[in-house]
């Protein structure tokens, strides 16, 4: 059960991981969080986005994570090593 984050933390957007047991949520304090649903623990918290995040989605097989702020900015992560791999900005 996760509880407490998602009121406190302005989460705008989830998605939910191909396994079914991950889910990603994007907030408005300009973070994605990551959790594994079976043990109600958080993976990973990713920081980068400058802007609040107002989209996040997982590929079919589930490597990549892309996310989406209000500003066009979509950045992309390598779900493996949970890093950054790629930003796009418009301009």
């Amino acid at each position: 059960k996760i509880t407490g984050y998602w009121t406190w933390y302005g989460i705008n957007t989830l998605a939910l991981h191909p396994s079914g047991d991950i889910v990603a949520a994007g907030s408005s304090r300009k973070w994605i969080k990551i959790w594994q649903l079976s043990t109600g623990s958080e993976l990973k918290k990713l920081k980068g986005n400058s802007e609040k995040v107002t989209s996040v989605a997982f590929n079919p097989d589930g490597k990549w994570l892309a996310t989406g702020g209000s500003k066009s900015i979509i950045i992309c992560c390598f779900l493996n090593f949970f890093s950054l791999v790629i930003a796009f900005k418009r301009s």
